[in-house]
């Protein structure tokens, strides 16, 4: 078989272009952003606040699980919505933090939070099911 020499590339002139991808240099690691240097302070102060109120959780559930009547009047003003006094019951328990509540039919939630320097710092949501 004979190959054609130069009159087929004359009359065609184009020929297919194998696409080729560049990837970069995987060992060359440029750092776009620039971060502010590592300062631990708040973020140390935040969880040993948060260890408070894990401690102030644990109050709670100790209340209900060893009182039925505190569990039966807690649980009694939370089904009829009544806000002023489930907080009062909660701060009978003996905590200290901003308590928020939110109810549905199948329980509540009981948010506990914490303040450093007029900034909340941490929260904890403690979720209990009753049906």
């Amino acid at each position: 078989m004979k190959f054609p020499s130069k009159g087929l590339m004359q009359r065609c002139p184009y020929y297919y272009h194998y696409p080729s991808y560049y990837h970069g240099n995987p060992f060359y690691i440029q750092n776009v952003r620039q971060y502010p240097e590592i300062n631990t302070e708040t973020f140390v102060n935040s969880a040993k606040t948060t260890k408070k109120l894990v401690q102030e959780s644990e109050l709670i559930c100790n209340q209900i699980t060893t009182s039925e009547a505190f569990a039966k009047e807690l649980m009694g003003a939370a089904q009829v919505s009544d806000d002023r006094k489930v907080k009062e019951l909660l701060k009978t328990t003996g905590i200290s933090s901003t308590v928020n509540t939110n109810y549905t039919p199948d329980g509540i939630n009981i948010i506990l939070s914490r303040s450093l320097n007029d900034i909340e710092c941490c929260r904890l949501n403690l979720a209990l099911r009753w049906r």
